[in-house]
């Protein structure tokens, strides 16, 4: 039977160079556009911002998708505001 790792109860100190503020700052900007994905960084930094960015960039397009549908159900709901389509009942 293999052996299975001891389970860490506390969280591993970062082995990569950049700490978590700079990784949230450079995330922001890049998802901003305001900046461009670094070339050289060492592949632990590269994972972490590229995560980071991902996130941002995947919660951004919910919350867009979101207020679209908001949006539609919100006219929807209002009386007289149906389109030259609407049936009526």
């Amino acid at each position: 039977m293999p052996r299975r790792p001891p389970l860490r109860t506390s969280p591993a100190p970062p082995a990569t160079g950049l700490a978590e503020d700079q990784i949230d700052r450079w995330a922001d900007l890049i998802a901003d556009g305001r900046d461009a994905f670094p070339k050289g960084l060492p592949a632990p930094d590269h994972e972490r911002l590229l995560g980071a960015v991902r996130e941002r960039l995947r919660g951004r397009l919910v919350r867009l998708i979101a207020r679209a549908i908001a949006a539609r159900l919100y006219r929807r709901a209002r009386p007289g505001t149906e389109g030259p389509n609407h049936a009526g009942a």
